[in-house]
């Protein structure tokens, strides 16, 4: 007999290792800057017990808010250096503009935190970090989760935030970050992964493991949970998922297989039209065509 979603949402937060959340998020406004048609507030945050967690925010000051709430996963790419301020600089695999200026533009409020080991989190190695974790009881996956879901109870209390609208979005680990978080967190209304749609049983399959960082390995996950099993409990919630044909990082034959299931399971809840998959012309990158199809899928459905 199958679990329920709530119950199967347990049992997969407790294979991410023991957390270290504060009971109640804070934060403090380090900067705000003024510009026109929006405000960008540099944020120092308590989400852990274990380090603070820098992070931006950045709100309209048009139109009538309170505003959807985007939250950005920033990528990896190797650059521990980037970070948060991906969302504001951009990446050299991104289009252009920001995905700041393009939300804030669409009358939305974004925000994006430093990940464990990146931006103003370096210090530790990411290889140390996993090690660390797992002779505590913790998977740094499982801690770049958490802070995420603790970033969005702490933007939820914001009087600029309407809670009730909360999206995610990002590439490659941005894009495994942003369906991982709407599965745990049903607080997320509407997910876009870009680059980031990977099936692990095909990844197994194809040897493409070393395609990916020893964070995102969780231990024992395939024994209790397929990927799809993962994904499903983001039904029927929207979710937008974009690949490069090309990117070995997202192997294609697992992307199909997981499109054809989550029609079937989003049309089994009668949300057929909540979900949407495409495979793109490029590989590991956003793409126009994609940037166009997200915009598009965020302002019918956001």
């Amino acid at each position: 007999m199958r679990l329920s979603k709530v119950a199967d949402r347990a049992d997969l937060i407790a294979l991410l290792g023991t957390d270290a959340k504060i009971e109640q998020p804070s934060g403090e406004i380090l900067f705000k800057q003024e510009f026109s048609g929006y405000n960008l507030e540099t944020l120092s945050l308590q989400l852990n017990t274990l380090e603070e967690v820098p992070a931006y925010f950045a709100y309209p000051t048009t139109g009538e808010g309170p505003y959807p709430l985007v939250i950005f996963n920033h990528s990896h790419g190797g650059n521990f250096t980037l970070g948060k301020s991906e969302l504001v600089k951009g990446n050299s695999y991104l289009q252009q503009p920001t995905f700041m200026e393009v939300l804030i533009k669409m009358g939305y409020a974004v925000g994006c935190i430093d990940m464990w080991g990146f931006g103003e989190r370096q210090g530790k190695k990411e290889s140390e970090l996993v090690k660390e974790f797992l002779l505590t009881g913790r998977t740094l996956w499982g801690m770049r989760i958490f802070d995420d879901q603790q970033f969005i109870t702490y933007l939820s209390g914001r009087t600029e935030i309407d809670a009730t609208r909360i999206a995610t979005i990002g590439m490659s680990m941005g894009g495994m970050m942003s369906w991982w978080l709407a599965a745990l967190d049903p607080r997320v209304k509407l997910t876009v992964d870009i680059a980031g749609q990977v099936e692990l049983e095909t990844l197994i399959t194809m040897r493409g493991l070393d395609h990916h960082g020893f964070y995102y390995y969780v231990p024992g996950l395939l024994t209790h949970f397929s990927t799809l099993a993962i994904q499903e409990m983001i039904v029927p919630r929207y979710r937008l998922s974009l690949v490069g044909k090309t990117d070995n990082m997202c192997p294609i034959a697992g992307v199909d297989l997981l499109d054809k299931k989550l029609q079937k399971s989003y049309g089994q809840a009668a949300m057929a039209d909540h979900w949407q998959s495409a495979a793109m012309t490029g590989g590991h990158q956003e793409t126009g065509e994609m940037r166009r199809t997200w915009i598009n899928f965020l302002q019918k459905n956001l």
